[in-house]
């Protein structure tokens, strides 16, 4: 669960775990790729 993550990782915010977890699996890349491939 995210919160037992939270825990474990001892990040006051939740925001920056999904930070690092978008960064870990490359969301933006993926969505920008499909920005590209539209324009």
């Amino acid at each position: 669960s995210v919160r037992e993550v939270q825990k474990l990782s001892r990040h006051s915010k939740l925001e920056t775990l999904m930070i690092y977890d978008d960064n870990r699996q490359q969301h933006q890349l993926q969505v920008s790729n499909v920005l590209a491939d539209l324009v």
